[in-house]
């Protein structure tokens, strides 16, 4: 569903291709009463996050064919989406995975393998923290 630029404080959005389930998470998101758009695209998925204006961005590490860090890289670069929250969801999370993503702007690194309601009570902290105003 198109919004438009309108920010909504509890949406996000899922960019991963792995479809919409993503492990059972996505229900205890919207159980939180966090919104989640889902995207397959990192392009897609940049334009997305700059027209919707969501309050986070969740990336699929495990994305085939791309480094979905770029997306992070992309977000931080962009007026509109530096100060998005953004996650990234992994199957494994080691000390290499966790200072990359942070250095390519992710705010967190999850296991893929966490209990649904611990990764959304991260990403709901997330998304009510204090931000900057974006342009």
């Amino acid at each position: 569903m198109f919004v438009g630029a309108i920010q909504t404080k509890r949406r996000v959005l899922v960019v991963g291709n792995d479809g919409a389930d993503r492990g059972g998470w996505g229900e205890a998101l919207h159980r939180a009463g966090i919104d989640t758009v889902l995207e397959g695209s990192l392009e897609r998925a940049l334009c997305m996050a700059a027209e919707l204006r969501p309050r986070g961005v969740i990336v699929d590490l495990a994305m085939e064919g791309c480094d979905p860090l770029q997306l992070a890289t992309a977000l931080r670069a962009h007026p509109r989406t530096r100060d998005l929250a953004i996650v990234a969801i992994t199957h494994a999370v080691t000390d290499d995975v966790l200072e990359l993503a942070r250095s390519r702007g992710c705010d967190a690194v999850l296991a893929r393998s966490a209990k649904p309601h611990a990764i959304a009570a991260v990403i709901a902290r997330l998304l009510d923290r204090p931000r900057a105003r974006a342009a």
